[in-house]
């Protein structure tokens, strides 16, 4: 009778888990002043969503990074999540613009089984994210991969070229994004 009850109560708790259940798992970082939310989704590979003020203006995409040959993204394995908040002033050695920067952000690290972290970085003015390796080797980066989806009526300003060489003269066309691919383009 307790092996029974011992088996209902393991069946029970697989079952009962969320990280068993789904192998999917989705993080939320904020920008400092909480306009921007990026949902981090972690299942079969790496993908982002980006909400400004609650409206969607980057739906889900996948990211990746192909290492000596190898793959990145695909079936993630996480490790351990670290979470910063950072506020800071960058005086550059030679100003530019400005002779101060303010850096201010929250940033997520997301440790992956193979020795690579995904630092995800959120702004108040947009996000930004970049793979790191802790690999004792050189390496060779043969690609890094966005598969970027942007919602179906998302606005452009679009310059329809008639060659690929342009003077930056055209006449820019605002349109729905879905509608640029089905105009002439040199780029096609």
């Amino acid at each position: 009778m307790k092996n029974k009850v011992f088996l209902i109560a393991i069946v029970l708790l697989h079952f009962t888990n969320p990280q068993i259940v789904s192998s999917q798992v989705v993080f939320d970082l904020f920008s400092p002043d909480e306009k921007i939310l990026t949902h981090i989704k972690i299942a079969d590979n790496i993908e982002f969503e980006v909400l400004y003020d609650s409206l969607t203006i980057i739906e889900y995409s996948e990211i990746s990074m192909n290492i000596d040959d190898e793959l990145i993204g695909p079936n993630p394995k996480i490790k351990k999540k670290i979470t910063n908040s950072i506020n800071k002033v960058i005086y550059p050695e030679v100003p530019e613009k400005n002779g101060r920067i303010n850096d201010n952000y929250n940033e997520m690290q997301l440790y992956l089984k193979g020795n690579v972290v995904i630092h995800f970085r959120a702004y108040n003015n947009g996000i930004a994210w970049r793979f790191e390796t802790n690999m004792k080797e050189n390496i060779t980066v043969n690609e890094e991969g966005l598969h970027l989806n942007l919602p179906q009526q998302s606005k452009i300003w679009f310059p329809e070229e008639e060659k690929f060489m342009s003077h930056n003269e055209r006449i820019y066309i605002y349109d729905t994004i879905n509608q640029i691919s089905k105009s002439p383009t040199p780029y096609d």
